[in-house]
């Protein structure tokens, strides 16, 4: 499961990625406005140096909205202080902004790629999951040989799960089925095999969402008292998610104990609890299951 914890990790060294590729960019980036530079007036001081790009102005100096150079339009090399000003402050759907702009405007800068990849980073950490999503896919797909390749694959993946996360499977679960799928999908890729452990992992938390949705309708009809819907539910329960994670076992049985509690089958209730105690001692729903029938609650916890 990807914890919250890991989030805020990958944002952070995701932040720190950022701001060295930004100031490398700017250090080396190529004058590409539209017409010449008129050429200046040689002092005795500039005869000794034989520099020509212009130095943007500080990052602290740059404020927001203001990049303007005479002609009207912000220069290229504004746009990336201005891009490395709104990472700094951690501005980066702004970010994002100025680096469409560039991408835009620049279509044949030699760090367009560096652009691209960035703007996908500044997404993520903006928490626009499903444009990060698509904008790391996008790279990878126009830069298969880049040694970043792999890593944008798997963010794609990630970032795409983080978006399914903001909304109740109970309302749509299309999301999450798209997640397995592309997990599936990456899992029978050999390039991939690094990443394949944390692919498991998002696969089986999204897995464990679409089996808390049946749960909650199984449960539904025994408050309802329906037990043929929820016999029939449970069944379904196990053809779809029982042959694929065997660790659902305990769960499935204390499942059919509550079931047996609320139709008042008492043997079996009895056999559901014999099964947990011999086959799966140590299971949270053993103890669970035990509990209730003990303390003669069951149906209370089934209800409450």
């Amino acid at each position: 499961m990807i914890k919250q914890n890991s989030l805020e990790k990958t944002k952070s060294l995701l932040k720190l990625t950022l701001l060295g590729s930004l100031l490398l960019g700017l250090s080396g980036c190529m004058k590409q406005q539209e017409g010449p530079a008129k050429p200046k007036k040689q002092t005795q001081k500039s005869k000794k140096s034989n520099k020509s790009d212009v130095t943007p102005a500080p990052a602290k100096e740059i404020k927001k909205g203001m990049l303007q150079s005479e002609s009207g339009e912000a220069t290229f090399e504004e746009i990336v202080a201005q891009i490395e000003f709104d990472v700094q402050k951690s501005h980066y759907l702004s970010a994002v902004q100025w680096l469409d702009k560039v991408i835009r405007r620049y279509p044949e800068h030699p760090d367009l790629a560096e652009f691209k990849y960035k703007r996908a980073e500044c997404c993520f950490l903006g928490k626009k999951f499903m444009l990060a999503s698509e904008a790391y896919d996008n790279f990878a797909t126009l830069y298969p040989s880049d040694p970043r390749a792999k890593e944008a694959k798997f963010l794609a993946l990630s970032s795409l799960y983080n978006y399914t996360k903001n909304f109740s499977v109970d309302c749509d679960s299309t999301g999450t089925k798209n997640v397995i799928e592309a997990c599936n999908k990456m899992l029978g890729d050999e390039s991939m095999t690094e990443k394949h452990k944390q692919v498991t992992s998002i696969m089986k938390h999204c897995q464990e969402r679409l089996l808390n949705k049946e749960v909650a309708i199984f449960d539904s009809y025994v408050r309802r008292k329906k037990f043929d819907s929820a016999s029939k539910r449970l069944e379904k329960i196990k053809s779809e998610y029982l042959a694929e994670n065997k660790q659902l076992e305990p769960r499935i049985v204390f499942l059919e104990c509550k079931l047996a509690s609320a139709n008042q089958d008492e043997a079996k209730v009895k056999n559901c609890l014999e099964v947990l105690e011999e086959q799966y001692s140590d299971s949270k729903y053993t103890k669970m299951a035990s509990g209730y029938v003990n303390a003669g609650t069951f149906a209370s916890a089934i209800y409450g």
